[in-house]
């Protein structure tokens, strides 16, 4: 049975694409062997070092990795369970989401 809007109430459904387009219309499929590319950012400094402890990550660079890695592999489970039509596989990966994130985002804005 494919998921309902009613399924999902009270839950916010984010889609990531099993494509995205990169810079000059560059694509990269979603699972891609990923490559090393060198970017310059603007960063919080203190936001950084928070996402540091928080994470158990040695290097800033490493900090940038890991949150980029949770961040796609929590919403490819919640696109997966939509995609495959099982709402309360979706429903358990967003409350997963949502919890991880909500205790994340507490640490991170906690005063110093």
């Amino acid at each position: 049975m494919p998921p309902t809007q009613a399924m999902f109430t009270n839950l916010l459904c984010v889609h990531i694409p099993a494509k995205l387009t990169l810079n000059a219309g560059e694509e990269v499929m979603a699972g891609e062997k990923s490559r090393i590319i060198h970017k310059h950012f603007r960063l919080d400094a203190v936001k950084l070092k928070r996402a540091q402890k928080v994470l158990e990550a040695r290097t800033e660079t490493e900090t940038v990795e890991r949150a980029l890695e949770l961040a796609i592999a929590e919403h490819e489970r919640i696109f997966r369970g939509i995609a495959a039509g099982d709402a309360d596989a979706a429903a358990k990966a967003m409350s997963d989401h949502l919890l991880r994130a909500d205790s994340l985002y507490a640490v991170l804005t906690e005063k110093p």
